[in-house]
């Protein structure tokens, strides 16, 4: 394979007009077939309505076609769940004219900068659980700690929530279709996240729970809440308290989203050994077993992850969250230490893992360093 150049789509996401340049300065009359152009999308996407393409693929496609380059160069590699198959029913291309598209369980960042090593500390469990629920003040996020607060959890599931994020200049104008979510508002983090939040130009955080009619949903609109950092977690690093908790509350980047989405959330409590409950998309520990990992079906029920409606997913969820958080510390260690052979197992594959990917992207990124 002939790399003619490698585009990292997270710096594009944005700028449309910048990718077309790009793309356009690439074009030739005519492509090798071992000629290609790689593109990354190491970030999550959004998108609307759970059309299963999102706003930064749709851009990337958009320009490519503009451009007039042929598809069969493009090799996309990303970290979404069933994106090729979206790609197909989506875009009519081509049948010979097809791009290569490779979904890998590593995002490209990840690889580039660090590889996952587990914290040097022993295991030494004296709560329930812990929820890194800080960063970008996304609906689900906002919703999980108004659960733990309305619950009387806080104690159990420590976790911290929010860091303000400022948009400069405010949103550029979208052309969205009508929709009585598609509603046209300031760039805030108001904290208010029943409302939608724009954010950066051609994105649009997911506006789940806005028109909520579930009861219990709407009973935690009243929950009141502000950024806070937990007694356990304030000044500390993540690796200096992470062998204090029996399990991950992992609060990933997307809920409501037709796609999975793996971050550094979930690769980091396997390395660590941690049996984690998930607030992600739908059928996120089924795609998790396709790639080798196994989970904690032996120790509690996660049919939660198959409920496709999201309402009903985040309560099984919490509820789930709730029941284990409850727990004597004294059964919990009795079950982390039952736990022990998927623990290790899981850590063989991530490893496995990044090896993997480790080879995908060497070329790659010895390219792009040059």
């Amino acid at each position: 394979m002939k790399i003619i150049d490698v585009i990292n789509l997270f710096y594009y996401d944005d700028k449309p007009a910048e990718l077309y340049d790009k793309l356009f300065s690439l074009k030739k009359d005519r492509f090798e077939t071992d000629e290609k152009i790689v593109v990354v999308h190491p970030d999550t996407d959004y998108y609307y309505f759970n059309c299963p393409i999102g706003f930064a693929i749709n851009n990337l496609f958009n320009c490519w076609k503009e451009a007039d380059l042929p598809f069969s160069v493009m090799i996309l590699i990303a970290n979404h769940s069933h994106l090729s198959e979206a790609i197909k029913s989506y875009y009519k291309i081509n049948e010979y004219d097809q791009p290569t598209v490779i979904s890998e369980f590593f995002n490209y960042d990840t690889i580039r900068k660090n590889l996952v090593e587990p914290f040097p500390h022993a295991i030494n469990i004296t709560y329930p659980a812990v929820c890194f629920n800080s960063g970008v003040q996304r609906p689900h996020r906002y919703k999980i700690s108004q659960y733990l607060k309305k619950h009387d959890l806080l104690d159990c599931v420590r976790t911290n929530f929010g860091s303000v994020i400022t948009i400069e200049n405010g949103p550029k104008k979208q052309n969205i279709p009508n929709s009585k979510q598609a509603v046209n508002t300031a760039a805030s983090r108001n904290l208010d996240t029943a409302d939608i939040i724009t954010t950066q130009p051609f994105r649009i955080n997911l506006t789940e729970f806005k028109f909520t009619t579930n009861q219990q949903i709407i009973e935690l609109h009243n929950i009141p809440l502000e950024p806070h950092q937990d007694t356990v977690l304030a000044r500390n690093k993540v690796e200096d308290v992470y062998h204090l908790f029996f399990m991950d509350v992992i609060s990933e980047t997307v809920f409501n989203s037709p796609h999975v989405f793996i971050s550094e959330k979930t690769i980091r409590a396997i390395a660590n050994k941690k049996p984690f409950i998930m607030y992600n998309a739908a059928n996120t520990l089924e795609y998790l077993h396709s790639f080798g990992f196994k989970t904690f079906s032996n120790f509690w029920d996660e049919s939660y992850d198959t409920i496709q409606d999201y309402e009903e997913r985040f309560l099984a969820t919490s509820e789930l969250v709730k029941t284990i958080a409850l727990k004597p510390i004294d059964e919990l260690r009795e079950m982390y230490y039952n736990m022990q052979e998927i623990l290790n197992y899981n850590v063989k594959i991530l490893r496995e893992q990044e090896k993997k990917c480790l080879e995908l992207f060497r070329p790659i990124t010895k390219f792009a360093k040059k």
